[in-house]
Formats: C-alpha cells, sequence, structure tokens
C-alpha cells in the first residue's frame, strides 16, 4: 500500500501543532524548582531621604527617624532603612544609629545592626553624655525598650565598661543592665 505525499501533510501539521501545544504548555510553567514572583524576597518600593515621626495620643511627636534610604518587601512586609538616625523626644533625648535596620510590618521591633550606638544626655549642664556600642540591638520603639546578646561598650567621659553577654535597656524606667561577665574602669575627679 502506497501513501502519498498529500496525504501524509494533514498527520505532518497535526503533529507539529501537538509538539507545538506541549512546547508551549512546558516553557509557560517555567522551571518548578524556581521561586514564585510573589515568593521572591524583591523590593516592591523604596524611599531616599527619610524622615518620619511617631506621635504621642496628645499629637506630640515622641519620636523621629531620619534615613538615607528606606526599601520595602511585600514578601514579609518588612522594611530595610539604610543609615538611620532615631531620636526620642521625650523626657531623655535618647538616640540611636546604625548602619542599618530591619523594622516589622507594625513598626513594634526594630532590629538595628552595624555600628550601633545609643547616646543618653548627660543628666546635668557640663556633665559627659552616656554612649553605648555594639553590632546589634533589638528596639521597641513604643515601649521603649532595646536589648542584644553581643558585646556592648559603654562610656560616660573616661569611664569605660565593656560587657561581654549583652544589655537591656528601659528607657522608661532608665534601668540598664549589663548581662555576662563585664569589666569597668570607672574614672573619678581628683577632689
Amino acid at each position: 500500500m502506497r501513501v502519498s505525499g498529500a496525504a501524509l501533510f494533514p498527520l505532518l501539521v497535526l503533529g507539529v501543532l501537538a509538539a507545538a501545544t506541549f512546547w508551549l504548555e512546558q516553557a509557560s510553567q517555567g522551571d518548578p524548582s524556581a521561586p514564585r514572583p510573589k515568593d521572591r524576597h524583591d523590593i516592591d518600593f523604596w524611599v531616599d531621604g527619610v524622615r518620619m515621626r511617631g506621635f504621642d495620643t496628645n499629637g506630640a511627636v515622641r519620636h523621629e527617624l531620619h534615613a538615607d534610604r528606606l526599601e520595602h518587601y511585600p514578601d514579609d512586609d518588612t522594611s530595610i532603612v539604610f543609615e538611620p538616625r532615631f531620636k526620642y523626644l521625650e523626657n531623655r533625648r535618647i538616640s540611636a544609629t546604625a548602619r542599618r535596620a530591619r523594622v516589622d510590618k507594625q513598626g513594634d521591633h526594630v532590629l538595628l545592626e552595624g555600628d550601633v550606638e545609643i547616646v543618653r544626655p548627660g543628666e546635668k549642664p557640663g556633665t559627659p553624655d552616656t554612649v553605648a556600642t555594639t553590632t546589634r540591638l533589638h528596639v521597641m520603639p513604643d515601649e521603649e525598650k532595646a536589648h542584644t546578646d553581643v558585646p556592648v561598650t559603654i562610656r560616660q567621659g573616661q569611664s569605660i565598661i565593656n560587657g561581654q553577654g549583652g544589655i537591656t535597656i528601659d528607657n522608661k524606667s532608665q534601668i540598664t543592665v549589663l548581662l555576662g561577665p563585664a569589666t569597668a574602669t570607672i574614672y573619678r575627679k581628683p577632689q
């Protein structure tokens, strides 16, 4: 039995269409091991030159944040803030700076990282500021509390304290606790 080329042509076209359909379906699926767009940790917006303020119930400014840049990530609704400079404006005007900060979606928790410095002004005019430095600090801005489990150095004038186990800070009660072993050199003015 002999089949002419004209009779095979429709079968050939059907075969090509079937192969093209299969290829398109596979191509549209993409790599199954690759993350889906909604699962990726990509920036959806950024802001340069950030200035944010937090207010109390009476409308007075409680704290403010200045930063070079803020990047927002929609997958976990977090923000990364670069070169943050944070100040409490109530009571004792404590401030904090770092290389970057990670802020959760509610803004209840801030993780400061890289060259973290906390400054509490001296209690009286002419008294030195208290300056604490560390590499990482967890801050709860509304509670006015902070803590870390990495080494901390605290300086006040010529006095210096090194804590190896971290620190807890409560700005409202003005209580700071060094954790773990610590060494100190306390300077006293001669009488």
